[in-house]
């Protein structure tokens, strides 16, 4: 009896197939942005130093039926983006950023249709040996008029963080704490720029 390869290698090759990784596209910047905001961002009472100071806004493609589904998972994933923000200093512990709710282009990038772009959402916080403390403020909340967060955590947490790197949200409220007045907290606020 003979053995054929071709079977053999026309199985590998359709599997191989298969687990190709669809490109990513050339996101495009909206030329014409006005959805222009400045961000105010405030720590009180850290109960020590940080190794860095961070803020962030993140984007996602809101229709996935846009993209292309993924072999064998048949998932289709919607693109994302994060970009970091320049921090300005204006206070012993406060910052100021500016940033675009419509930073990206609503464009068909996949030939399957236009991929309609969204602010996720803008956060800021320090981090501490790798943990990150972080504050938010979404897009949904923003498009409802709501264009300020204050998020509380616990210094106990700050003091003696997680051994592995971590992202811990606050608290929207100092009195959930056992100790509520053992917080600190991170307070932002986001302006429209007319």
């Amino acid at each position: 009896m003979r053995l054929s390869a071709l079977p053999t290698a026309v199985a590998l090759l359709t599997l191989s197939g298969c687990f190709r990784q669809i490109p990513p596209p050339d996101i495009k910047e909206n030329p014409a942005r006005h959805e222009h905001y400045q961000l105010t961002m405030t720590l009180q009472d850290v109960p020590g130093p940080y190794d860095s100071i961070d803020a962030t806004v993140d984007y996602s493609v809101t229709n996935s039926h846009c993209v292309p589904l993924t072999p064998i998972s048949g998932a289709a994933l919607a693109p994302y983006k994060r970009l970091p923000l320049t921090l300005t200093q204006v206070g012993p512990n406060t910052w100021k950023a500016d940033f675009y709710a419509d930073m990206y282009l609503d464009e068909d990038y996949y030939h399957e249709g236009v991929c309609n772009w969204s602010m996720v959402a803008v956060s800021f916080g320090p981090t501490v040996k790798g943990n990150i403390f972080s504050g938010a403020i979404w897009h949904k909340d923003m498009i409802e008029g709501k264009l300020s967060d204050v998020s509380y955590f616990a210094n106990q947490l700050y003091l003696k963080p997680f051994p592995t790197p971590t992202g811990i949200t606050g608290e929207a409220n100092r009195e959930q704490f056992k100790e509520p007045d053992k917080t600190f907290s991170i307070t932002m606020t986001a302006v429209k720029i007319p």
